[in-house]
């Protein structure tokens, strides 16, 4: 079985990538939990958002060490796209879990496609970490589309 060679470069710029999208993420959970009325959907957006400034955070500490800042942009929600401000304009927390569900799928790309590149063990670790993560939270917000009161 041959290993494959393991490029730092491409490893960093894959994390950076993640990281920013966590951060993103992060960003548009907190927005879509500030509009919902929903608790449950709330609590979940809000934790939701916790976990992706914290895998963010990860990511920052292994692409530059452990005395690392966040190195990412500060765009707000809107960077999830029209569709995201749209869902939030018509006042409708189906609108809203439905583009999150949106939003995860992409996110869950990403994270898929970065674990087919070879990286240390440790970061892959993290990464799948974070994925499975990313997988509960997404399940969760995909139960609460039968929830009575979601409008």
């Amino acid at each position: 079985m041959s290993r494959e060679a393991i490029d730092p470069q491409v490893v960093i710029n894959t994390l950076k990538h993640l990281a920013e999208d966590c951060r993103i993420r992060a960003l548009g959970f907190g927005e879509c939990a500030a509009y919902v009325r929903l608790p449950a959907l709330q609590r979940l957006l809000w934790a939701s958002a916790e976990d992706c400034r914290a895998a963010a955070a990860e990511l920052d500490i292994l692409i530059n060490g452990p005395t690392a800042t966040a190195h990412g942009s500060q765009h707000d929600a809107t960077r999830w796209g029209p569709q995201l401000t749209q869902a939030l304009g018509r006042n409708s927390d189906r609108a809203v879990l439905e583009e999150c569900l949106r939003g995860q799928e992409g996110i869950r790309y990403r994270y898929e496609r970065a674990l087919t590149i070879p990286m240390p063990v440790g970061i892959r670790r993290a990464l799948q970490r974070h994925f499975g993560g990313m997988l509960r939270y997404a399940e969760k917000i995909r139960a609460l589309r039968l929830a009575p009161g979601l409008h």
